[in-house]
């Protein structure tokens, strides 16, 4: 938790840091004053509340009132006073309708905290700060708000369906589903549960949507890549970046300054950062770097994609809206998409599942389960070939339009995929073959329409 001495200038503005002193949207500053805490919701919303240990070595929280409702002023009088009880020995926290509703079941809102404290992930280790953040967002919107006060044991399982089925789009359904099946399970674990048993026992995934396969054609990534060549900045170099490494938006869009080492050019994602918890290593080339450098560099706070300095990059729905006027795709498209389209060209350059697969950090296919266990591998020679062949291929091959004409007609690929991996001098000479293959055969076309019209 950040430590800063609150004024009333700036309750309604200061933001929480985390261990590493980064600022946070979520967390807690301290007043440093009698346990007095600001508390920042990730809705925004912000309260006061007073930390303090009873008797008992146990921690506890009292909230006391939103900035709207309270001064500081009085906040300060409050966690005084509060302190003076708890100095007699008192444990003002520990009230029978704190937690416990008048049923003798404990509340809705209060199993939401214990839920958010104590739950773990499959390692057994406390759950991100940003899937927190996100269980408390769903689970004060569509619990605490509107039923906190209520037991528990009271909602049912028609309830928890018509919260899902009200959900304005499919996406909203499908997310709420997983958080309360998260949650009402955890709740009714056995040994410890809070609730005898889970009313949303054996519901079943609303929406199920099709899996997206939209892979982009050779052309499309051609015209991307055009489009991409002046638009704004950072984001037209954040779409490239995510072209050339295959990795995720969020990762990209988020990626810090002292994760890129370059004189190995390589850019480490820590565990935190990963969707899969594994940190994990991409090789960058001389062209992803150079993306990197195309974005203007803003504020201290270390993001390499930015737009006030202070706030890792947030705008991809607007500027990709304006990316799509200049594109005019016949085909709706995503960014996940690039990370498809890469995965898939790794394919076609000849390049192991295996490799593919670590390229992009998936512990899936051959990797998964009991070999993943066994096979410690990471392929960091055989991702950063694949990274330097990807990149040749795309400046090379894909925006160079007689030398793509000439790659898709290839009868076999396999010498072209044996000098993509090679050293440059063969490749520029593949280059150059493809180069004239295609305006020897323009040429043919020509000559054989001349000879048909003077027939």
């Amino acid at each position: 938790m950040a430590r800063g001495k609150l004024t009333a200038a700036t309750v309604g503005t200061v933001r929480p840091r985390g261990r590493d002193g980064k600022p946070r949207n979520d967390g807690e500053v301290s007043d440093e004053q009698d346990g007095l805490f600001l508390v920042v919701y990730p809705s925004g919303k912000r309260a006061y509340a007073v930390r303090y240990r009873n008797a008992a070595g146990k921690p506890r929280k009292i909230t006391l009132g939103q900035i709207d409702d309270i001064t500081l002023k009085d906040a300060r009088a409050e966690a005084k006073a509060l302190q003076v009880r708890i100095g007699a020995g008192e444990d003002p926290a520990a009230k029978p309708d704190k937690d416990m509703h008048a049923s003798g079941g404990i509340t809705v809102a209060a199993a939401v905290e214990r839920f958010l404290e104590q739950k773990q992930n499959k390692r057994g280790e406390p759950l991100r700060d940003r899937t927190k953040g996100e269980y408390r967002w769903m689970l004060e919107k569509h619990l605490t708000v509107p039923h906190g006060a209520r037991a528990l044991a009271e909602i049912t399982g028609a309830e928890i369906h018509d919260m899902v089925a009200s959900c304005s789009t499919a996406a909203a359904g499908n997310s709420l589903h997983r958080t309360m099946s998260s949650f009402f399970a955890w709740c009714a674990r056995r040994p410890g549960g809070l609730i005898d048993v889970n009313p949303y026992s054996g519901a079943k995934l609303p929406n199920v949507a099709k899996r997206r396969k939209r892979v982009l054609s050779w052309s499309e990534v051609a015209d991307l890549w055009d489009a991409t060549e002046g638009g704004p900045l950072p984001f037209t170099a954040i779409v490239r970046v995510l072209l050339l490494t295959g990795q995720r938006k969020e990762e990209v869009s988020a990626m810090q300054r002292k994760e890129i080492d370059r004189n190995r050019s390589l850019w480490t994602l820590p565990d935190a950062r990963t969707k899969n918890g594994e940190a994990h290593t991409v090789h960058l080339t001389a062209l992803a770097l150079a993306e990197i450098d195309r974005a203007p560099k803003r504020g201290d706070a270390g993001f390499v994609f930015t737009s006030d300095g202070e706030h890792s990059y947030a705008g991809h729905k607007n500027a990709k809206r304006g990316l799509d006027k200049r594109l005019a795709f016949n085909e709706k498209w995503t960014l996940h998409d690039l990370r498809r389209t890469f995965r898939t060209g790794l394919t076609e350059l000849g390049f192991p599942v295996d490799v593919a697969e670590a390229a992009i950090n998936h512990l899936s296919g051959s990797q998964a389960g009991l070999v993943g266990n066994y096979n410690a591998h990471r392929y960091e020679e055989d991702t950063r070939d694949a990274m330097i062949a990807w990149s040749r291929f795309i400046v090379d091959v894909v925006t160079d339009e007689p030398v793509r004409l000439a790659y898709e007609r290839l009868p076999s690929k396999r010498r072209f995929r044996e000098a993509i991996r090679d050293r440059a001098p063969r490749w520029r000479r593949m280059v150059e073959l493809l180069r004239r293959w295609q305006r020897y055969t323009e040429h043919m076309q020509r000559v054989r329409e001349t000879e048909a019209m003077a027939a």
